[in-house]
């Protein structure tokens, strides 16, 4: 349903994030293999060929240009994901797979970069504000000359904005925003702002999915268990020097 989805608004090229890998394998592989678009990621190997559409990088040619395409995930999945549902696939250091593909599309007009990370970097100063590799936007565009760094996993709203020569953008979660990019290929110029899809619903669409989102929300709603007595949170002195029940809870579940 994810992918079918993915199809009906018109995705052609896409990256994976770091909660694609939390359902295993054979999820990803499904939802991947049921794209019509096609999926570009250079720091995830799939070790059991399953999966049709994962390429390192894309050549298109447009209005008699040529566009390169890279992409990558933050490879901070292997310390976050669970062990068996990161069986089968091989997730490398981000920044080395992206200077090897780069060198694919080094000589295309326009190149993009697609990467589930963000930036490591204070976006105005451009001082480096982290140390890990987790996020590693700044350093993407800095040594690689990507024209334009479509970014997520930070879920910050960031639009019409440019580091080292190099346009960047990044919407917030839960589809709250959308990026609309205009791109003159022949100047290179780039323009990017910040959307909200309200009003842009296709009630077929809406209607067709309804079914699935409403079985979705009946499935969570179940009532798993319940608590033999109140667990409030109590006074925030207490919380302090006692630490606070409710959140034990909530840390063992």
């Amino acid at each position: 349903p994810a992918a079918n989805i993915m199809h009906e608004i018109g995705l052609d090229y896409l990256t994976i994030g770091n909660h694609a890998f939390n359902f295993g394998y054979d999820y990803l592989k499904d939802y991947l293999n049921n794209l019509e678009a096609k999926c570009i990621c250079c720091n995830v190997i799939d070790e059991r060929g399953g999966i049709k559409n994962l390429s390192s990088y894309e050549i298109i040619e447009w209005q008699g240009k040529t566009i390169g395409i890279i992409g990558a995930v933050t490879d901070w999945v292997n310390l976050w994901e669970k062990e068996e549902n990161k069986k089968g696939f091989t997730i490398n250091k981000a920044w080395p797979s992206l200077k090897e593909a780069y060198k694919f599309i080094e000589d295309t007009d326009f190149k993009i970069c697609i990467y589930h990370g963000g930036f490591e970097i204070d976006l105005e100063t451009l001082e480096k504000i982290d140390e890990t590799d987790e996020n590693i936007g700044g350093l993407i565009a800095r040594e690689l000359d990507i024209d334009l760094l479509l970014t997520g996993h930070q879920h910050m709203n960031l639009e019409n904005q440019e580091i080292f020569n190099t346009h960047i953008v990044q919407p917030s979660s839960n589809a709250l925003k959308y990026a609309d990019i205009e791109v003159n290929l022949s100047t290179k110029k780039v323009h990017s702002i910040l959307k909200s899809p309200s009003g842009l619903v296709d009630e077929s669409l809406y209607d067709k999915f309804l079914d699935k989102e409403m079985r979705t929300q009946e499935y969570l709603d179940q009532v798993l268990a319940e608590l033999p007595r109140d667990l409030m949170p109590k006074g925030r002195l207490e919380m302090a020097l006692n630490g606070s029940e409710l959140a034990d809870f909530i840390n063992k579940i």
